[in-house]
């Protein structure tokens, strides 16, 4: 089976560190634009009664809470892509875990200055789960390439080898079958000569 374009992709080092860092800045540039627009900050807004202290509320719209589980999913998923082979996995996700909550704080913390945003803790939670979740699913699919790969290279190597002893063994077919067909050719030469050897 062909493997596909984001199997060969991802299996490339090199590519696969462009694409998370790709992923990264671009996670980075949309989140800020999304919750910080139209970026009219004043020093005059900033108030901590303006923070939503809860961590949870019902009746809140689920839109909101899907919305911000997925913004920084990718933002984890391209971490995962540049320190996959650099680091272990339980450390990558950690490390997802402190750039996803960092960056809540940060965005959170600048909409305070911000008289159109309303900054909320929840958000903070729910976009740090969000990338921690993005770099777990890619953590567990990139060992999945490898093996794939792995076995690819197994597979070929296997299907090589096999091509060159069976050649081998073709070459030593045909040389036993040229040896044979001349002895049976000397065979023949040595039987017809011989009545003429004794009736000399």
């Amino acid at each position: 089976m062909r493997p596909s374009l984001v199997d060969t992709l991802l299996r490339d080092p090199v590519v696969r560190r462009r694409i998370g860092l790709g992923l990264l800045l671009f996670t980075l540039v949309t989140a800020l634009l999304v919750t910080l627009y139209p970026f009219r900050f004043h020093l005059r807004t900033a108030s901590l009664s303006r923070i939503d202290w809860r961590l949870y509320y019902p009746g809140h719209s689920d839109r909101d809470l899907v919305l911000n589980l997925l913004m920084l999913a990718p933002f984890g998923a391209g971490l995962v892509l540049v320190r996959f082979g650099r680091a272990r996995l339980s450390r990558i996700v950690l490390e997802a875990c402190a750039l996803g909550v960092g960056t809540a704080l940060f965005i959170e913390t600048l909409q305070i200055f911000e008289r159109t945003r309303f900054p909320q803790a929840a958000d903070v939670w729910r976009n740090g789960t969000g990338c921690i979740v993005g770099a777990v699913a890619v953590a567990l699919m990139l060992p999945m390439i490898e093996r794939r790969r792995q076995r690819s290279r197994a597979g070929r190597s296997g299907q090589r080898r096999w091509v060159v002893e069976r050649g081998a063994a073709v070459e030593l077919a045909a040389t036993a079958g040229a040896a044979n067909a001349v002895s049976v050719v000397l065979a023949a030469a040595a039987t017809e000569s011989s009545p003429r050897c004794a009736g000399s």
